[in-house]
């Protein structure tokens, strides 16, 4: 998994983890470029074909999106906030290919179709599931 910048006409949108560089849409003034993050003079933008993103200061470096996390840590940060029960209950309505991937996987990867569709399901954004794993990993 690798971090893009998402560039739409001219203007930075968002950064969001992919295991291989998007496709640019030229007739929608849509590019991607790879991220950057290092120590220097604090500069965020592009820069020599990547998004470059410096500080001084390493806690302003946004933290790296981890590209797996454990269904322990998964299900603690579910019971944490609130919402184990809800994701439990969602899931035991889906197919059974899904509720066997949820009760036995080893990991849980941020690029995996599946997590991603119930992320959608629950109304959560890529940013949010993002921040979920980012959170996940810490526990």
């Amino acid at each position: 998994m690798e971090d893009f910048a998402l560039i739409v006409d001219g203007t930075f949108k968002e950064i969001r983890r992919y295991t291989e560089k998007p496709d640019n849409i030229p007739h929608k003034q849509v590019t991607w470029h790879p991220v950057v993050r290092e120590y220097g003079e604090p500069f965020e933008g592009l820069e020599n074909g990547v998004w470059a993103v410096r500080t001084t200061d390493p806690t302003t470096i946004p933290p790296e999106v981890p590209s797996s996390i454990t269904p322990r840590q998964c299900r603690l940060l579910l019971l944490q906030q609130g919402l184990l029960t809800s994701v439990e209950a969602t899931i035991t309505g889906m197919d059974e290919a899904t509720r066997i991937t949820w009760e036995y996987a080893l990991e849980f990867r941020r690029d995996d179709p599946l997590l991603n569709a119930l992320g959608v399901d629950l109304g959560l954004t890529n940013e949010q599931i993002d921040q979920f794993f980012i959170a996940a990993a810490q526990l």
